[in-house]
């Protein structure tokens, strides 16, 4: 019974004393980042617009045409004071030596109208930060 006592006191000495002393706190380790697969760096996929329509999806260009009111000849006719005809300059706004250039529009040959395209865009991996691994307990 002497042993049994003796037994259960060291026992419980020992089981206090490793209560006591302090536990080793868990080291880190380097784990390669999930997220990323150690690249540091992720892909996204990012809308760009066009670079030939800016996004629009039409190219806009100029149709040169005939000046509705001179008929290209740069001149109108027009009746003085007297009741004469004369020649006048044309005085059409938009007239340009005959011509003007009317706006006019088709879609865009490099989207096929589409306004744009998805692109990959590397990116700094937000979870490693770039580092390519995290720290794990």
């Amino acid at each position: 019974m002497k042993k049994s006592i003796i037994l259960s006191l060291f026992l419980m000495i020992t089981f206090t004393l490793f209560a006591q002393q302090p536990q080793p706190k868990p080291q880190p380790k380097h784990v390669t980042c999930p997220k990323c697969d150690g690249s540091g760096q992720i892909t996204k996929q990012e809308w760009e617009n066009c670079s030939q329509c800016n996004g629009s999806g039409v190219k806009m260009y100029y149709e040169k045409k005939q000046c509705p009111q001179c008929h290209g000849t740069k001149k109108m006719a027009s009746v003085d004071r007297q009741g004469n005809i004369i020649e006048v300059p044309c005085n059409w706004n938009y007239c340009n030596n005959g011509y003007y250039n009317e706006p006019k529009s088709k879609t865009c040959g490099n989207c096929n109208g589409k306004k744009g395209h998805n692109v990959n865009k590397p990116s700094t991996c937000s979870r490693c930060s770039g580092k390519g691994y995290v720290l794990e307990y």
